[in-house]
This record gives C-alpha cells, structure tokens and sequence, in this order.
C-alpha cells in the first residue's frame, strides 16, 4: 500500500528539508485520491474496512509529518 511506502521512507527519514516538503506534498495527494474510492457493499464491507485502514494511515502519517515539522521549525 502506498501510504505504508510514504510512512516508511518519508517520515522515518525527514530530517532533511526537501524530503518533508516531498512528504507532505505526497500526502495531500493520498488525501485528495482517497475521496475517490468507491466502496462495494457486496464483499462483506471489505472495500469499506480497507479504506478507513487507508484514512488511519493517512492520519498517522500526517501527524508524523506535522510534528516533525514542528521538531524542524523548533530547532532552527
């Protein structure tokens, strides 16, 4: 799943400027593509339960990057 990719190799590692910029730019994008995705109620929900893991992960990957940024911002 993407959003593990952006989690892993984004915000684990941005101590560097351009990479968190990346990270949130990569973020907004997850965002606006996750309003998209449809949900079929004939798999027993499945589609529904993989979108809010996905909405989770998109959370937890936002509060990463905020407070790394905020750890950034803090210390120059």
């Amino acid at each position: 799943m993407r959003s593990g990719l952006l989690s892993s190799s984004l915000c684990c590692s941005v101590s560097e400027e351009e990479n968190l910029k990346k990270g949130i730019s990569e973020l907004q994008e997850l965002k606006k593509l996750a309003k998209n995705i449809s949900i079929k109620k004939d798999n027993n929900y499945k589609d529904l339960i993989n979108l809010l893991d996905l909405k989770a992960s998109l959370i937890n990957a936002e509060a990463t990057l905020l407070s790394v940024t905020y750890t950034h911002l803090r210390a120059h």
